[in-house]
């Protein structure tokens, strides 16, 4: 059986290949099940196996073509043909540029021949040429080629498919036209370039070598060293800088690399009033820091936090500046993201003037957040979570730092001024140093956090800006004169949303995390009697008189021991549940801090291992049973001691197997309590399709068999059962006749074989 192909008559197919590509129509199928086309840049036919064109197609090796692409479509121009020639250029740079447009124009028409499947006689392309006018000044191109130059660079400058613009570069008709090299060195020279210019980036030593084997396989075929002139080295490197065009470029870096050598830089974000556009970046600070213990000793010295920062693109103020010892993560852009919507009210002592009260008002609900492409950016979480206070969170391109320039700047700013200068600052070139930064280190994270926003209250926010010509202080309040600033509806969402969650059980005790309980009386009830169709517990006769068990979603902050948020589904809102102990304070590392404390100040009281020992002295000496028995005590005469299997333990071949992550991935505040929809493993929708077909073509089969088994049924009334059958009360309405027709009758109302349809 052959398979159906998707192909009709005149049809324009285009076929890649090695070095060369052509076009063609397509005609008709043979009985044996080829396809015959009709190729476009000669006259001939192009006959394909059905099966070998579908896995062409399949691969990308055939394209089929519309009509836009085949009659309408024109070859792409490169920008640089357009530049124009100034009154001081000198001749030399006047020439290139002629030459660069004339070499661009002929490559537009033999491009415009291998697209468009124009025929290769004179006067075809010189009736091309004439209707083709319009569009040529148009796009501005240089002295349009005659027929027959157009049809020598056809076939002298590469081949379909393969149309570098370096080849027309070197004069009409290239290397052919001069009659320097042979058709062999013309040959191995496109091979080269090809190869040197494509995406596996070949060094020009690896090509070269190249060209020189083959030339000298080819003298050896000859016969005798001068039997083929070969171009030397120098010309060899030469012909490769010279097909550095952009679009090889392209072809070997890659589109970036290429607009980044010869396009010009464009802009960074822009923003026209305060708070429109912000820009949120990180990273590693050049200065070391000091830790210190509870007693206030120093452990170490070598630490270099990470500082967040976001900064207003209309007037340059900084929003947030966050030193952390954390890895960048999505909980320290979070806090980033809090200290810019909130007012900064530990900077309340700078306010003693006008200037300094500006210097500190940078806060406010922005617009878009502007970040890059991080992995602890491009998670759903910190999307999900600005969104929950309304916020708009958008990407930078991939690779772009010039788009968020101005965290750039900032952070070199903060180098020059404040790492490199401070003691256990970074100031010297990797692999250049003098001496160990470290050892100069003194300051604690507190000291330079408290450092970083004196220099930006009293020095960055108050200084001239180049590009700005005023202050960012000023810039932002001249900005307030025309807008009003955007302010979070309710502060107390920004505290909830940006809470790390967890899932925990909540009953009438509270809830138990991380060593501490979470209740209030009033709270906990009042969350009970809404999430109590939410229970977990069997309503059996045992748990009549025990607490109910609800999972809840709770909000944790890392830095705040005293209090939780729970979400409550029933009214969509967040509540805050305290800590049992009123005494309770600053973060969880600090509390299990005092907590191994105090243990280890009641394990030098009286030590643990001692508690044990009396522990099981008093448990032996309250009974007479039998102790277990120590591996190392012979077994009583006549018993044998019995091997309890042990649970399975990993094992080497399962050591280094992946396990489960034990984070919990971050939850926010979201519209409805709908679970969300579980994501189809790979390969579902294939398995469950299968699974239809195959429980449809059962059942038909089923059906077929249930047909085929099903014998005839003979249907014949007696005349006694349907003289029962008559209504008595009812003979003069209702009389038979005509006994045969009403058994006809009867059989079509019951659908039986012989009715009369």
């Amino acid at each position: 059986m052959l398979r159906p192909v998707d192909l009709e008559k005149g049809q324009a197919f285009h076929f890649r290949g090695p070095g060369e590509g052509f076009t063609c129509k397509f005609l008709k199928p043979k009985s044996n099940g080829d396809l015959v086309f009709e190729r476009l840049d000669i006259e001939k036919r192009h006959y394909v196996d059905r099966e070998t064109f579908i896995t062409s197609y399949s691969v990308g090796g055939v394209a089929r073509l519309n009509e836009s692409e085949l009659h309408g479509s024109h070859p792409a121009i490169e920008p640089a043909a357009f530049e124009p020639i100034q009154e001081t250029d000198s001749p030399k740079i006047k020439t290139r540029k002629r030459k660069y447009l004339n070499a661009v124009t002929q490559q537009y028409y033999v491009l415009c021949i291998d697209n468009l499947g124009l025929s290769r006689s004179d006067p075809a392309l010189r009736k091309f040429i004439a209707k083709h006018k319009p569009i040529h000044e148009n796009l501005r191109l240089g002295k349009a080629p005659g027929p027959s130059t157009l049809i020598s660079l056809y076939r002298e400058c590469g081949k379909p498919g393969y149309r570098p613009l370096h080849l027309f570069l070197n004069g009409s008709g290239g290397d052919h036209k001069s009659g320097l090299w042979e058709k062999f060195i013309l040959d191995l020279k496109a091979a080269m370039l090809e190869a040197y210019w494509s995406k596996d980036e070949p060094s020009d030593r690896y090509v070269i070598k190249w060209f020189e084997g083959k030339v000298a396989e080819e003298r050896k075929r000859r016969g005798g060293l001068r039997s083929l002139n070969a171009p030397t080295r120098s010309t060899l490197r030469n012909w490769i800088d010279a097909a550095a065009t952009s679009e090889n470029v392209s072809r070997r870096e890659g589109k970036q690399v290429a607009n980044r050598q010869m396009e010009g830089v464009h802009p960074h974000a822009q923003a026209f009033r305060p708070l429109e556009t912000v820009v949120l970046d990180h990273t590693q600070i050049d200065l070391h820091i000091v830790i210190l213990d509870a007693k206030g000793e120093v452990i170490e010295r070598y630490e270099r936090p990470y500082l967040i920062v976001v900064i207003d693109v209309f007037s340059r103020m900084v929003l947030a500046a966050n030193l952390t010892l954390q890895a960048p993560s999505i909980y320290t852009l979070m806090a980033g993201l809090k200290q810019t919507v909130t007012p900064k009210t530990f900077l309340n002592h700078y306010r003693t003037s006008t200037a300094y009260e500006w210097a500190t008002e940078g806060w406010g609900k922005f617009f878009r957040a502007l970040v890059d492409n991080g992995l602890e950016n491009i998670g759903r979480s910190l999307r999900s979570t600005a969104q929950a206070i309304r916020l708009d969170v958008s990407f930078a391109a991939v690779k772009t730092p010039e788009f968020k320039a101005v965290g750039e700047r900032f952070f070199d700013t903060l180098n020059a001024e404040i790492w490199h200068e401070a003691d256990g600052g970074v100031n010297e070139k990797p692999g250049r140093k003098t001496k160990d930064p470290r050892r100069d280190a003194w300051l604690t994270l507190e000291e330079a956090q408290e450092r970083l926003w004196n220099w930006i209250v009293t020095v960055y926010h108050l200084r001239v800006h180049s590009e700005l010509k005023m202050a960012p202080a000023r810039r932002w309040s001249e900005g307030f004169k025309e807008h009003k600033r955007p302010m979070i509806d309710d502060i107390n969402v920004v505290e909830n949303a940006f809470g790390r969650s967890e899932t925990r059980q909540l009953t009438t005790a509270g809830i138990h995390y991380e060593n501490e309980r979470f209740h209030d009386p009033d709270i906990t009830t009042s969350l009970l009697h809404d999430l109590y169709h939410r229970n977990s517990k069997s309503r059996n006769a045992q748990n009549k008189n025990q607490s109910i068990a609800v999972t809840v979603e709770i909000k944790v902050f890392d830095e705040d021991v005293s209090c939780i948020a729970v979400y409550n589904p029933v009214r969509r809102s967040y509540v805050r549940l305290p800590n049992r102990d009123p005494d309770a304070a600053g973060s969880y590392v600090a509390r299990e801090e005092e907590g191994a404390r105090i243990d280890q100040e009641n394990d030098d009281f009286f030590s643990p291992l001692e508690l044990a020992i009396n522990e099981a002295a008093h448990a032996a000496s309250i009974t007479k049973r039998k102790a277990p028995r120590f591996p190392d005590t012979p077994v009583e005469s006549g018993g044998k001691r019995k091997a309890i299997p042990a649970a399975p333990q990993r094992t080497s071949e399962t050591e280094g197997l992946p396990q489960d992550s034990p984070h919990v991935s971050q939850v926010h505040e979201r519209a409805t309590n709908d679970p969300p929809r579980k994501i189809r493993r790979r390969g579902q929708m294939k398995a469950e399709a299968t699974r239809r077909r195959n429980v449809a073509a059962k059942k038909a089969k089923q059906k077929a068999m249930d047909a085929a088994t099903i014998p005839e049924t003979v249907f014949e009334l007696d005349k006694l059962d349907i003289a029962e059958n008559v209504d008595r009360t009812r003979q003069t309405a209702f009389e038979v006749t005509d006994q045969e027709a009403f058994r006809q009758k009867l059989r079509a109302k019951l659908k039986l074989p012989g009715s009369a349809r």
